[in-house]
């Protein structure tokens, strides 16, 4: 276990996701290249119909709780889905349609981090480079460019870092901890050459992060070099969910013992085990079904389940951690055959 605490002042505060938000940040589906899958049960629908319904669904869920930024790639495109995007006009909250161009659903990695200035006390928007997980998934040209252009949009500065760094990369809390795994931050089809104390030092320039705890992997068949939001989740500023299995032919079984025991040795940190999915043919189908890859809202929990045993499990822990929220469980089948789940493709903005 190597970690490191920096004990001076920042001069930014990145806020964690339990608090106030004030809208999530979606984009809309479109991309024909990558959202190709279809689901057995409905063979007479291609993959990317059944995204766009997939996100009315999660859009119609989350009206209920706070406003809805949803982000199109072109005018012509809000302009197709005016009708239903009218229809929701009744919902407790906002849907607030605009145009900025972009290549994929992930927001999470390719989005905005809205932080503070802590000595203008104004609201910023933190910008990396993002090459779509070490150049696996072109064209990522739109998306790298969007946090810059969703500053000029809401007016806010844009401070921007040439290094590569995906959302769903980090989990922070809100007194500046923050995990991650060098699986995926010092791979070299991010950064070469970056070390720990270099990730470190940009990390506590551009977030106001002053300790980083260090996974070695995230869990497996995540195309994203191990991305911690499917791995380990802060849910609040002492206690952390960790995916976990008992089942030996898992192939998490062992790196969910590894990862246990880097957390445990922190002693102001309790670490509580979220099982991992075990949808039928999970191993065969080689996909990186996770709960930790859950979305906070004002006032409930949208945690992504997959047909199978352990999503009542999973629910019940988070209701118990969260008695104050409404846990929903939301069935992501569909989106966790294009690698991602329901924190991947939603960006929160502090209230």
């Amino acid at each position: 276990m190597t970690t490191t605490y920096i004990n001076k002042e920042t001069l930014v505060h990145t806020p964690a996701e339990w608090l106030e938000q004030k809208a999530v940040w979606l984009s809309f589906p479109h991309n024909k290249i990558h959202l190709s899958s279809k689901l057995a049960s409905e063979p007479d629908k291609d993959g990317l119909t059944l995204m766009k319904e997939f996100f009315w669904r999660f859009i119609d869920i989350v009206l209920d709780y706070q406003d809805i930024k949803l982000l199109f790639d072109t005018e012509a495109m809000l302009m197709e889905n005016i009708d239903k995007l009218t229809s929701f006009a009744a919902k407790p909250f906002k849907l607030i349609s605009l145009v900025i161009p972009n290549n994929d659903i992930w927001i999470r990695d390719f989005g905005p981090i809205f932080a503070i200035d802590k000595e203008t006390e104004e609201k910023i928007v933190v910008d990396f480079a993002f090459n779509a997980w070490g150049e696996k998934f072109p064209p990522w040209d739109k998306d790298n460019v969007l946090p810059a252009a969703v500053g000029e949009l809401e007016g806010l500065t844009v401070k921007s870092y040439d290094k590569f760094l995906e959302g769903g990369a980090i989990d922070y809390s809100e007194k500046g901890y923050l995990l991650t795994t060098r699986q995926c931050v010092l791979n070299t089809n991010r950064n070469k050459n970056f070390t720990e104390k270099d990730f470190e030092e940009l990390l506590f320039n551009a977030l106001g992060i002053k300790k980083v705890i260090w996974l070695d992997k995230g869990i497996a068949n995540d195309h994203t070099d191990g991305h911690v939001d499917n791995t380990a989740r802060f849910i609040d500023d002492e206690r952390v969910v960790l995916s976990y299995t008992e089942n030996p032919a898992s192939p998490n079984y062992d790196i969910s013992k590894e990862n246990f025991k880097t957390l445990e040795a922190f002693s102001d940190l309790e670490v509580i085990k979220l099982p991992l999915p075990e949808p039928e043919g999970f191993i065969e189908k080689a996909l990186a079904y996770s709960y930790a890859n859950f979305v906070f809202l004002n006032g409930a929990i949208i945690v992504p389940t997959y047909n199978c045993p352990q999503d009542q499990q999973a629910i019940d822990i988070l209701q118990k951690l969260f008695p104050d929220r409404k846990v929903i469980g939301f069935d992501s089948s569909l989106v966790i055959q294009q690698g991602g789940s329901l924190h991947c493709m939603s960006k929160q903005e502090f209230a």
